[in-house]
């Protein structure tokens, strides 16, 4: 690959010495349409616009495809009608590429564009129909943006990928109506990535760094509505400066986030319907929060050294939650509103706290603590109550209070500041 990189500079070079400015631009309007272009090196810049509307029905069978090889490349597309199709390979220097594929009676789109090296920056937007997009740049100025929509005509549509490889990366992916799917895989250095899809069939994911050592990491995925799923990885391990959030509404809830090293947080909200979040951030400044707000809820939040802290709340049905922490400076609170409850934590060592409060219906809870600063404090309101609650040692403290049913408390502390409180009731 770096053999071919230099061959093709080296040609884009001596092209300039032969001063062979390449330029091009086609415009074909109406029926059988393709456009074929290479253009080989210098100056190289090409448009293609393909219009064809003969009558109401729009171009027919689009397609071009643009090869260009060294120096300044660039290129644009538009077509706007039938059977679209568009493709550019552009290989080295200030590459640049924008494709668009009309509205209303776009079609069959497909968009394809792969840039080697140097200027990198792609930027491709399709509208209505059966959307398709790619975009692979690999080395230096990186950015990618594309955009798919299919909210009205013939429907089915969206699909989208971005992989970058090194340096300047930035993605940023937004499809709006049906069967959904986006991908970023980025690589190493700078990475950022957002994406945003509305309705239908989401799922998303993020990687960066992809097989990992360490970039800028960020993340961002908000998807709307039907069976979401969503996931950011940042490479699987090491990492640097992370952070994560995503967040869906409503229908098949999902999302995952795992992280690596260095300043870690992670916030995932989720809305309505099958909830399911986890969250694992190894080390560094860690902080993962999580809020699930209605239907099958569940958690699970395990973060291993440095920074710790931890929230997740759900608010109403099957609820769970399970916090681990390993190291430093712990904290963890949960929160359980109605009906499910159930609720772990535990956290090994230095400042460890820990609260959980569960108001309504199969409430347990159980907090273990090891080593340091531990408290604990645990109120649990209505129904089949249960609290166990062991702190080793310490500064500990404990308090628990349940009010109505099946109450149950068990605490045991061990070595330096226990002091316990519990208050259980009924009968009035």
């Amino acid at each position: 690959m770096k053999k071919f990189l230099f061959l093709v500079i080296f040609l884009g070079a001596t092209s300039f010495m032969f001063a062979q400015m390449n330029n091009s631009t086609v415009t074909s309007k109406g029926a059988g349409n393709l456009d074929l272009i290479t253009q080989i090196g210098a100056g190289n810049y090409s448009t293609t616009y393909q219009d064809g509307q003969m009558h109401f029905l729009g171009g027919f069978d689009n397609t071009a495809i643009v090869n260009q090889f060294g120096i300044a490349n660039a290129s644009e597309i538009t077509q706007l009608g039938d059977r679209n199709d568009a493709e550019v390979l552009q290989i080295g220097m200030f590459n640049s590429s924008t494709q668009t594929q009309g509205v209303g009676w776009a079609e069959d789109n497909a968009a394809y564009v792969e840039q080697i090296g140097m200027g990198n920056t792609a930027v491709q937007s399709q509208y209505y129909d059966l959307n398709t997009a790619d975009i692979f740049q690999y080395g230096i100025g990186n950015t990618a943006i594309q955009y798919q929509t299919t909210l009205m005509n013939g429907f089915l549509g969206n699909y989208a990928l971005a992989y970058q490889e090194g340096l300047g990366h930035y993605s940023n992916q937004a499809q709006y109506g049906r069967e959904n799917i986006a991908l970023v895989y980025q690589g190493k250095v700078y990475n950022i990535a957002y994406q945003t899809q509305y309705g239908k069939g989401n799922w998303a994911l993020i990687r960066q760094n992809d097989y990992s050592l360490g970039g800028f990491n960020l993340g961002v995925q908000f998807q709307d509505g039907k069976f979401n799923d969503a996931i950011i990885d940042q490479g699987s391990y090491f990492a640097e400066m992370n952070f994560a959030n995503q967040y869906q509404l409503g229908n098949r809830n999902y999302a995952y986030a795992l992280q690596g090293g260095m300043y870690n947080y992670s916030d995932q909200y989720q809305d309505g319907k099958r909830n399911h979040s986890e969250t694992y951030q190894f080390g560094m400044g860690n902080t993962a929060y999580s809020t699930q707000i209605g239907d099958d809820n569940m958690d699970i939040t395990n973060q291993l050294g440095f920074g710790n802290f931890s929230d997740i709340k759900q608010y109403g049905e099957w609820n769970f939650a399970l916090t681990d922490q390993l190291g430093e400076m712990n904290h963890s609170e949960v929160m359980q509103l109605g009906i499910g409850n159930d609720a772990y934590t535990f956290q090994d060592g230095i400042s460890n706290w820990s609260f959980i409060d569960q108001i309504g219906l199969d409430n347990y809870a159980y907090t273990d603590q090891f080593g340091m600063g531990n408290l604990s404090d645990v109120l649990q309101v209505g129904m089949f109550n249960s609290a166990t609650t062991l702190q080793m040692g310490g500064l500990n403290w404990s308090t628990t209070d349940q009010f109505g049913l099946g109450h149950t408390s068990l605490t045991t502390q061990m070595g330096l500041g226990n002091v316990s409180h519990v208050f259980q009731t009924d009968l009035h």
